[in-house]
């Protein structure tokens, strides 16, 4: 079981957390490099703030499902937490993700588990089950951009292709993983232990050529590896475990296929704000599912990943000027980056007050009794 208490911060996430820094800052270069900013300014002035509420309202609902989603697969262990604490929480995690990238589902996991009278492991059990959920489902939408596209997408986009072809084998892979570990996992988990055992031991005496702390340390090092791949097992198989008969099957399917479709309507709204009209729900689903492999490289927040890709779909599938993507890219993409962080600072202080208010009340108990 994991602790409740944060995990202080090493030399290694520092450098990790530098190197998406500098990694959003070349994706931004790519992205800004020949657009004048004044013009980007003056096309993102003209927008629509009728069209930008709609937008910011779509996306919120996608996160209210999220929540609803999240919910279900907790199942009985998440009895006491409520959709409304749930979704602060996804709305704090994002927050958080917006600074640190991935920092986000590790602290809404904390934040759930004492909102909901659980264990953290339970909730990031549970984080990672839908982490699973959203790979298959994005990646269904990047595979449906290929029939939706009057055209050759990949010709646009050739390593799109060579994507979806590793990512489906991924995806395959997982899902044999996980129909073992439900099914056998008590043998799946020792199996897995007994292999890495087996090449901590063969590491070891390869290292212990050099010293016998080497070789002690390798042996200390594979067995807490194997440890800790056990726990995530047992919290994944937990959090599948949760959904028992079809209908909590079909309520998640329909929960998920719910958020990604509002994901589209978000993309679509963001043309409508830019009175870009013409564009189509089938391109604004394309330029949603691309744009989402670029929220999913580990940038703080996707910022630059998201707006070089958006801008390239923009200018190569949809025929925009660099100028008009880039704006797209910015407005949508800023929009929901401030929905997420006064969102996430509007609910930290609610979880602040209720922390607060509930030391009271001990102190006040502990006195009368």
């Amino acid at each position: 079981m994991t602790s409740d208490k944060p995990k202080k911060r090493t030399l290694k996430d520092v450098l990790v957390y530098l190197a998406s820094i500098a990694l959003a800052g070349a994706f931004l270069y790519f992205a800004f490099r020949g657009v004048e900013l004044s013009a980007l300014l003056d096309i993102l002035a003209g927008a629509s703030p009728w069209w930008i509420l709609a937008l910011l309202a779509a996306q919120t609902l996608s996160h209210w499902f999220r929540a609803m989603r999240w919910k279900a697969l907790l199942g009985s262990s998440g009895k006491n937490a409520t959709v409304n604490s749930l979704f602060g929480a996804v709305m704090i995690g994002y927050g958080v993700n917006g600074v640190v990238p991935r920092l986000g589902e590790v602290t809404r996991a904390v934040i759930a588990g004492k909102a909901g009278g659980l264990s953290s492991s339970s909730a990031l059990g549970s984080i990672v089950v839908e982490r699973v959920i959203d790979l298959l489902f994005f990646g269904a939408a990047v595979v449906a951009s290929g029939f939706l596209y009057h055209g050759d997408l990949y010709e646009a986009f050739p390593w799109l292709e060579t994507s979806i072809y590793v990512g489906a084998a991924f995806v395959f892979v997982a899902i044999v993983g996980l129909a073992l570990m439900i099914r056998l996992r008590d043998r799946f988990v020792a199996l897995v232990g007994a292999v890495i055992a087996w090449a901590g031991k063969i590491g070891a005496r390869l290292v212990g050529v050099v010293s016998a702390s080497a070789r002690e340390s390798a042996l200390a090092a594979s067995e807490k590896l194997a440890e800790k791949i056990g726990g995530m097992m047992g919290r994944i198989v937990e959090g599948f475990g949760s959904l028992r008969g079809a209908g909590n099957y079909a309520y998640v399917f329909f929960l998920s296929g719910a958020i990604i479709a509002l994901y589209a309507v978000v993309s679509w709204f963001g043309f409508f704000a830019l009175h870009m009209a013409g564009v189509s729900f089938a391109e604004a689903w394309i330029m949603m599912a691309i744009g989402s492999i670029g929220v999913m490289i580990p940038t703080p927040g996707g910022v630059g990943s998201y707006h070089a890709l958006a801008k390239s779909v923009a200018t190569g599938l949809f025929g925009l000027t660099a100028r008009a993507g880039l704006a797209y890219a910015t407005l949508v993409h800023g929009a929901t980056y401030l929905l997420h962080a006064t969102l996430a600072v509007v609910y930290a202080l609610v979880v602040k007050l209720y922390y607060k208010r509930e030391a009271t009340r001990d102190e006040i108990t502990n006195e009368t009794a």
